[in-house]
């Protein structure tokens, strides 16, 4: 039986007994399943966690890919392709950098899904309970983008050039289930949205939601909020951006404030976006 048969015969074995994917299998067997099989390793990954998730498994330096990186070590894969982003996010490049292994995949969306199919950066990241997958989209230096009223914050516009969205693979589906993650701009689409509090808006606020929600429905989130009231030295509201916490009932948790995006984000994709803000009011 050749090492890809006996990979698949795993996978169904695991699939028909309906286990915790390879986190059911002892943590040595599991790095040395990433460690010896590679690219397959990952593909079994994706059936038994991810089995919503289809996607093709490649070897690092695949040609038709946006990362012709073969040879290079996972961080030097993720220092390349977040380009001039690296040196703005060195918590999550050491996060990269951590990974087991890393290979691009191509993944088909289903029809009329709010998935988004393509390329993808897969990371293979250990844990005590198994690899975990982050999944980073391909660059896009000028992403689609059709909310009323808005044009594309600098900020995500820098990050989609590298990167259209990226953030762990959820055990839902596409970018849907990435949590923590940043979405493509496709999937921004809550503006105007009337938080009616006067204390902090002049008028109703204008709010764009960059993260996938935690709520039932996904619908909490972290935003860009406009219309505020002008800081010192501001002429008008609006002039400036700001971030806010859009909670379950798509109400805002605390005050909108000022915030430095990057040092925000590198927080928030290794778990810890509060320490980067000042003290939300709830």
């Amino acid at each position: 039986m050749t090492k890809r048969s006996k990979l698949d015969s795993l996978v169904v074995s695991i699939r028909k007994s309906k286990r915790q994917g390879l986190a059911s299998l002892p943590a040595a067997k599991r790095k040395a399943l990433v460690r010896e099989r590679g690219s397959d390793a990952v593909r079994a990954i994706l059936l038994t966690d991810h089995p919503d998730w289809e996607a093709e498994v490649f070897e690092l330096g695949e040609p038709a890919s946006p990362w012709p990186y073969a040879g290079l070590s996972p961080g030097e894969v993720a220092r390349r392709a977040l380009g001039p982003l690296a040196e703005r996010l060195p918590r999550l490049l050491a996060k990269l950098a951590s990974a087991e292994l890393v290979v691009p995949a191509h993944h088909e969306a289903e029809p009329d899904s709010p998935d988004r199919g393509g390329w993808f950066l897969i990371y293979a990241l250990p844990t005590d309970a198994g690899h975990e997958l982050w999944i980073a989209g391909p660059p896009n230096a000028a992403p689609e983008f059709e909310v009323e009223g808005w044009t594309l914050p600098e900020p995500l516009r820098e990050l989609y050039a590298q990167h259209e969205g990226m953030g762990l693979l959820h055990a839902q589906f596409g970018w849907t289930g990435v949590q923590p993650g940043i979405q493509p701009a496709v999937q921004l689409a809550m503006p105007a949205l009337d938080t009616r509090d006067e204390d902090w808006a002049p008028e109703p606020a204008d709010l764009l939601r960059f993260t996938q929600g935690s709520g039932e429905l996904g619908e909490s989130g972290w935003c860009f909020a406009r219309n505020q009231k002008p800081r010192k030295g501001r002429r008008k509201p609006g002039d400036e951006l700001v971030i806010c916490e859009l909670d379950d009932e798509f109400s805002v948790l605390g005050n909108a404030v000022p915030f430095d995006f990057w040092g925000f984000l590198d927080r928030y994709l290794v778990g810890d976006p509060e320490a980067e803000l000042p003290a939300l009011e709830r």
